[in-house]
């Protein structure tokens, strides 16, 4: 299937090289990267988007080469488009070069969710991007230079972060009655209605919102530059921290992409555990998710229901590793600790318990007139989700039926049976329904995948990432190595690396470029909640107040995965 997908993308692209001459096609591990001029550039990827089935931008990426020694470059910088075709399966990286004071133009038409990914790209490199008025979007307003490139040194400041000015723009079709109503109120982190570090302005008429516009970055912590003065192992506390529900979806996928790098197989014992972990950190992070949209609309039995399914997972992590949330489990090439004595059956019984739990909330719920009156409020077609770049539950609501555990599978998702949840109308309501059930589908892959959990070892013992082992026998040379595998970390080949896993909110990926060292020359963290929430502020024009709330917390805006 990969093979057939792979030439039906290269017809493509070839069809493509003869209208435009000049461009480049290499493909690079399973997914194929085009090179084009900054001319062309727009015009190739309208041709793809609107004629060759790429109609999902997943994120761009800035990358400055100035120091990358492996293959200097004749141009500094690099922007590079991930585009998705879904029906192939199939992923393409179209990549522009370019000089300090060259600028490109900007595809905000063609694709929504380029606004942001666009306005990082020049905040953290100085690019320009015409058509497209740039702002800070991630760092504090006093930052002086361009932070992810290679020669910018921090300066250090005691000045407090200053709150950007927010202002909607004049209306000239409005009456003067209803201007002078109008009245603008800030909803800041610590109003109940919002679950995160992020400022949402609201221009609105009695309680019904006209005009909105959010402010992120009040948490940015700089994790894609610290990561590129961190050990590949080293990086596994700070991804772990995108989201704070499921942290183990995101160190396994951070150990996932280093370990495809190096081109190592799991064992299938830590294969199965990981599955494991991970569809328990989707069940939380869904039972968190929904206990917190139950809670604003003051449905508090069922978020109390929610939240005792919570505890019951947590319960399973601390028997597991000690921690309710984030403790010592995964390392690249498989896990740290196994199962211990009883797991398996606590798990068991607490699957159980979940699920006559689960039946007991939506019964409550499902059919509640206080819920179904979100019913159509504040939907998004699914044109309009792939324009926002949605992945994950919230695309599914829209009735878009793309999973990454069944179309671009791994580990042991092929050989378990589950379904993927749908809704229709991609609203708050449809939303509640698709994370419902896909609780359930969890615990039915957890209970598979503990009938058949094979034996044997949890860590690969390939000897560039395993420690030597015997203690007697040990020589010089294994202590040199021990050592050099701590201080220096496993060097990787030099080249451009793309992992992915669904978590709990959609495509959680990590592109990777690496100068043949054992740390990252550049590292992007793709995180599905910074394309969720960039299309908050149309949705909840001409809705009330209270449904906006409903819509903030079914798009479940993690601000670790946003902000970074």
């Amino acid at each position: 299937m990969a093979c057939r997908a792979g030439e039906y993308c290269l017809n493509i692209l070839e069809s493509i090289k003869s209208s435009f001459p000049g461009l480049s096609v290499t493909q690079v591990g399973p997914d194929f990267e085009l090179e084009v001029s900054s001319v062309s550039l727009y015009d190739v990827l309208r041709i793809l988007k609107r004629e060759q089935g790429f109609i999902l931008l997943l994120d761009i990426i800035g990358v400055d080469y100035s120091k990358y020694t492996s293959q200097p470059k004749e141009k500094r910088f690099s922007v590079i488009y991930h585009l998705l075709h879904m029906e192939a399966h199939t992923r393409l990286r179209v990549k522009v070069n370019l000089n300090e004071n060259e600028a490109i133009t900007s595809i905000k038409d063609l694709w929504s969710a380029a606004a942001w990914a666009e306005q990082e790209v020049a905040e953290m490199y100085g690019l320009e991007f015409e058509q497209h008025k740039t702002k800070k979007l991630l760092t504090p307003s006093h930052l002086k230079g361009f932070a992810l490139r290679k020669d910018w040194q921090p300066a250090f400041s005691s000045k407090p972060q200053e709150l950007s000015n927010i202002d909607f723009p004049w209306l000239a079709d409005i009456s003067d009655d209803e201007r002078l109503c109008r009245k603008v109120i800030d909803i800041n982190p610590s109003n109940p209605a919002i679950q995160g570090t992020f400022i949402v302005k609201a221009e609105v008429l009695g309680t019904v919102v006209k005009r909105a516009k959010v402010e992120i970055g009040l948490q940015h912590r700089g994790v894609e530059k610290l990561c590129e003065s961190k050990l590949f192992s080293q990086i596994i506390p700070l991804a772990e921290r995108l989201n704070y529900s499921s942290p183990m979806i995101g160190a396994i996928a951070w150990a996932k992409t280093v370990e495809t790098a190096l081109g190592i197989e799991l064992t299938d014992r830590a294969q199965a555990l990981r599955m494991i972990m991970m569809e328990l950190s989707r069940a939380l992070d869904h039972a968190t998710c929904l206990s917190s949209m139950a809670s604003d609309l003051r449905a508090w039995d069922a978020s109390a229901i929610f939240s005792r399914i919570r505890e019951h997972i947590s319960n399973l992590f601390v028997a597991y590793h000690g921690a309710r949330l984030m403790g010592p489990s995964v390392r690249i090439g498989g896990m740290i600790q196994d199962l211990p004595v009883g797991w398996v059956t606590q798990c068991l019984e607490t699957i159980n318990i979940i699920q006559s739990e689960l039946a007991e909330v939506t019964s409550l719920l499902t059919r509640a007139p206080s819920w179904l009156v979100f019913h159509g409020e504040a939907g998004l077609s699914a044109a309009q989700a792939l324009d926002w770049g949605m992945t994950g539950p919230c695309l599914r609501a829209c009735g878009v039926n793309y999973d990454l555990r069944k179309n671009s599978p791994y580990y042991f998702y092929q050989d378990v049976e589950f379904d993927v949840p749908l809704g229709i109308n991609g609203d708050p309501y449809d939303r509640y329904l698709v994370r419902v059930e896909e609780i359930f589908q969890s615990l039915r892959i957890i209970s598979q995948v503990l009938d058949h959990i094979p034996s044997g070892l949890i860590q690969t013992d390939d000897p560039r990432l395993a420690k030597p082992t015997g203690a007697m026998r040990l020589t010089s040379a294994d202590y040199a190595k021990h050592f050099d595998l701590y201080q220096n970390g496993t060097p990787l080949n030099s080249g451009e690396y793309y992992s992915f896993i669904e978590s709990s909110n959609g495509e959680l990926g990590f592109f990777l470029i690496s100068d043949g060292e054992g740390k990252p020359y550049r590292l992007k963290i793709r995180g599905p909640s910074f394309y969720h929430f960039q299309s908050f502020p149309s949705s909840i024009e001409n809705i009330s107040l209270g449904s906006a709330a409903a819509v903030l917390a079914s798009l479940n805006a993690i601000t670790g995965e946003i902000d970074r």
